[in-house]
């Protein structure tokens, strides 16, 4: 059998419950509190993740989605000029500058608006959450615009 001793005193033992109080509630509040992604500084909010979140997302702005794909891309280290160009429309805070050297999920959809146009969509999705895209009508020499 085997017995220990500590000596503490009623100040130190004050000081180190409060101390696991503490770090017990940041514990917890980190554990219920929602987690947004951020890289370089900019939080993106978007989460969609599965097909239905970004039908939901596309259809609030007046899109119906009617085909999908999906493929891994990786992002360039250092963006080229027609990447800096594309990372210069994106309005809505959102640009792809922050994620070089990311690996990122490429959405590619079709979605029809007002039941006439057809429009092909992109969305680079990065841990579940958009961080750029774009809008184009799919007729000849169309140009595409920020998703917004």
């Amino acid at each position: 059998m085997f017995v220990f001793s500590v000596r503490a005193d009623r100040k130190r033992l004050t000081v180190a419950a409060v101390i696991t109080l503490v770090a017990v509630g940041m514990a917890v509040l980190a554990l219920c509190l929602p987690k947004p992604q951020s890289v370089g500084g900019r939080v993106t909010e978007t989460a969609v993740a599965t097909a239905e979140e970004r039908a939901a997302f596309l259809l609030e702005r007046g899109y119906r989605v009617t085909g999908e794909t999906v493929r891994e891309i990786r992002i360039p280290d250092e963006l080229d000029e027609a990447l800096l160009e594309y990372d210069r429309l994106q309005t809505a805070g959102m640009g792809l500058a922050d994620y070089a050297g990311k690996r990122v999920k490429l959405y590619t959809l079709t979605a029809v608006k007002d039941e006439t146009t057809e429009h092909t969509i992109r969305m680079y999705v990065y841990r579940n959450r958009l961080i750029a895209g774009d809008i184009t009508e799919s007729a000849f020499g169309s140009k595409p615009s920020p998703l917004t």
